[in-house]
């Protein structure tokens, strides 16, 4: 069984673990506070962010705050610590695009790649799996998140300030696999 990595297992943290373990993923979460409503539905506690960094090459993280997404990164139990090559962290909390941007750098000094995501939806339709999930960075890395979350990828032209330069060589909007060809027509400012 794969194991993958989640941080911030709030109100739509939870549902998207939950579909990740559904999904036949063991997989591994750290929350401040606590995970017992997590290990109810089958997944594993972690002591830190930088446990489950070492433990997992793919690590999702939902978090409420860019002061929270600082921690997790860069805290003195932060992913940065086990940070290595080829392994890729999508953040899918709503932050500015600068206090996203600036763990771009040394994450990448490390070999690790960041992604910049964003979950469209209310806890419910996550459950159901009828939310949007966007993703922003490297295209190889935005697959390989894509294969974990279970959506399909549609290729959208986004100008603008989207997503960190640093990582926006490639923007897709992942739609779950229940969304309707009808509701498959993506913003497009082109």
């Amino acid at each position: 069984m794969e194991t993958v990595g989640f941080v911030g297992i709030g109100k739509i943290g939870l549902p998207v673990a939950e579909n990740l373990i559904k999904s036949g993923y063991r997989v591994l979460g750290y929350r401040r506070s606590s995970l017992a409503e997590f290990e109810k539905i089958g997944g594993v506690a972690a002591r830190s962010p930088a446990e489950i960094g070492a433990e997992t090459d793919m690590v999702f993280s939902c978090l409420p705050s860019s002061q929270a997404l600082e921690e997790v990164v860069h805290g003195p139990n932060g992913l940065i610590k086990s940070a290595r090559p080829g392994q890729i962290i999508v953040e899918l909390g709503s932050h500015p695009v600068p206090d996203k941007e600036r763990h771009v750098g040394p994450l990448a000094a490390k070999g690790a790649i960041f992604l910049d995501g964003e979950v469209s939806g209310t806890p419910g339709m996550v459950s159901a799996r009828k939310a949007v999930i966007y993703l922003a960075g490297d295209k190889e890395a935005c697959a390989k998140a894509e294969r974990f979350l279970g959506v399909s990828p549609i290729p959208a032209s986004i100008s603008g300030r989207s997503a960190p330069p640093a990582v926006s060589s490639s923007s897709t909007i992942c739609w779950s696999p229940s969304t309707s060809p009808r509701q498959r027509k993506p913003w497009r400012s082109d």
